[in-house]
């Protein structure tokens, strides 16, 4: 009997210690992503939050404090899920640990239950006369010397099961403390739930407002839209020949269609694909406030179509290179501040809206070398279009640029 519960114990202890390792690494693993996650979220909201205050401290409501107002309410939603992600965690946490708690209350009565029953055999024999009569009554020498050891193996299983109990209700003690604190973490979480949706809220009301305010001046936002359309347009022209150019220069023929690379310019082109998803944004803060390809304006509510990406940013950001290479352009659109284009072989990268300008046509760069600074325009909103082309196709830059 005493060896049964021997084996009982240990193979009791080991399913707890499957079931917790298995189950807490993996559970550990989910919280530490969500937790990252949330540490990139609040900082995310903390950034946007400044670009939205220098916006709504200009004189007029604008598409760009539009455009922050809509980012936080995603990098908000965004939390907000997060959230519910580990509130959803930890109630799998509390029941998991709740079922623990169930199993060793039980397994607990078993085991006094059991220590009980050795304790009345052992009493039969607790006198060392009654030890002797067991020893002595035995028909031959090796009964009498199996029941010495049986006397001895029986005193060890009653300190192993002593054991037992003590290990166990320990356990118990650090199960019990262990769901009162998740019981506490998941109170601060639903308040936090319920704080990051009142903020939403208000963002939403913020936005809505500025809708209607934005509404109301259509017929002045459309002729400044019309504008920024045809500027576009034409840097849009002006970029596709320089690069055009500069494929002529390397090939030496009228029909060429992509750059001619040298040894120098391949290394510098492989090194560039080779660092897809990993450039470092041309600002240092910022968010995308219109993306690349077809979009509808959020007041027009006319499909757009954009040769890269739009970064809100702070005033007076400073803009930097993304990858090592050479100025093939530096032009100014009036109105519009400086565009310049730097080549990295078969690729091209572009940098618009900027002031200060820092670099001159044939400067060779190193990536964060700085370009100048975000031209803030009337509205009060600092915007820089960035572009990325592969020869004279452009491509979406959020698919090169290190993922925030």
């Amino acid at each position: 009997m005493s060896n049964r519960m021997s084996e009982y114990a240990k193979v009791l202890w080991l399913c707890f210690l499957l079931l917790l390792v298995g189950g807490k690494s993996v559970n550990a693993q989910k919280r530490a992503q969500l937790e990252a996650k949330k540490k990139a979220q609040l900082a995310k909201i903390k950034e946007v939050n400044k670009i939205l205050n220098e916006t709504a401290n200009a004189k007029r409501v604008s598409v760009g404090q539009l455009n922050a107002l809509q980012a936080q309410i995603n990098a908000r939603q965004a939390l907000i899920s997060n959230t519910q992600k580990e509130l959803a965690l930890i109630d799998e946490d509390i029941i998991e640990t709740g079922l623990i708690i169930k199993a060793l209350e039980k397994d607990l009565i078993d085991l006094k239950k059991e220590y009980a029953k050795m304790i009345y055999e052992a009493s039969k024999t607790s006198s060392t006369y009654n030890r002797l009569v067991f020893v002595f009554s035995s028909s031959n020498f090796n009964e009498a010397f199996r029941r010495v050891q049986y006397l001895k193996q029986y005193s060890h299983a009653r300190k192993v099961q002593v054991e037992q109990i003590q290990k166990t209700k320990k356990y118990l003690e650090r199960q019990n403390k262990r769901i009162a604190q998740q019981k506490e973490k998941k109170l601060k979480l639903v308040s936090s739930y319920k704080d990051e949706k009142k903020q939403l809220d208000r963002l939403i009301v913020a936005k809505n407002k500025v809708v209607k305010q934005l509404a109301s001046r259509e017929r002045d936002l459309r002729a400044r839209y019309n504008r920024e359309k045809i500027a576009l347009k034409k840097l849009e022209n002006q970029l596709l020949a320089v690069i055009n150019k500069e494929i002529r220069k390397t090939s030496g023929t009228e029909n060429a269609t992509k750059i001619t690379l040298t040894p120098e310019t391949k290394v510098i082109s492989t090194s560039f694909a080779a660092n897809r998803r990993k450039l470092i944004w041309p600002v240092s803060t910022g968010f995308i406030s219109k993306k690349y390809g077809r979009s509808v304006h959020p007041i027009h509510k006319i499909v757009e179509d954009n040769r890269g990406v739009n970064i809100q940013t702070k005033k007076g950001a400073t803009v930097r290179a993304v990858f090592d290479g050479e100025v093939v352009y530096v032009g100014e659109r009036p109105g519009f501040g400086y565009t310049i284009m730097i080549n990295h072989g078969e690729y091209f990268t572009v940098y618009s809206n900027i002031k200060n300008v820092k670099v001159k046509k044939g400067s060779r760069l190193k990536r964060k070398t700085v370009l100048g600074d975000v031209l803030t325009n009337t509205q009060g909103v600092s915007e820089l279009l960035f572009c990325v082309s592969k020869n004279t196709k452009f491509q979406d830059p959020e698919k090169w640029l290190t993922k925030k």
